[in-house]
């Protein structure tokens, strides 16, 4: 189940900015993935998890990304820092922890700040020339879709 807010799209980008929360249920291990779109990006869609196959043995690398997210409401909250991937859509993906991830904390776990302060700000750690804007969401409308789905509202923390 994939659900995303987006934000108005501007006359340059074609395709607004976007972020998303994705909820899956591999063989009864539940758990949250984040996409963000900073406009222009394909929606990629459902990705399966990875399975490992004879002809391929390893999951797809792609390219490391370091956002900066602050959670915001009525206080701001510390920046923090994590790395995501670079998706050929031109999305980006939370790395949950595990191989190949220096994330030590799985989406979900950013999920009690959302609730408490509702807005998410995201944008490149350190940018570069040409990198996109922070984006500013207003994640309330998401968060209340969360809850009324049973897969994701029912997700426990997921490692």
């Amino acid at each position: 189940m994939r659900l995303s807010i987006s934000l108005p799209a501007t006359a340059n980008a074609g395709l607004p900015p976007r972020f998303t929360v994705e909820c899956r249920d591999d063989h009864g291990k539940r758990d949250l993935q984040w996409f963000v779109g900073f406009g222009g990006a394909q929606d990629s869609g459902f990705i399966p998890p990875f399975h490992r196959t004879q002809t391929a043995l390893f999951p797809p690398v792609y390219p490391k990304v370091k956002l900066k997210m602050s959670y915001e409401g009525y206080i701001k909250w510390k920046p923090v820092i994590k790395d995501w991937e670079a998706l050929p859509s031109g999305e980006l993906h939370y790395l949950n922890p595990g191989i190949g991830s220096p994330n030590m904390e799985p989406a979900r776990s950013f999920l009690p700040f959302l609730n408490s302060l509702p807005g998410l700000r995201i944008g490149y750690a350190r940018p570069a020339k040409g990198d996109p804007a922070e984006l500013f969401f207003q994640t309330q409308p998401l968060l209340d879709e969360i809850k009324k789905t049973p897969d994701c509202a029912a997700a426990p923390y997921h490692e």
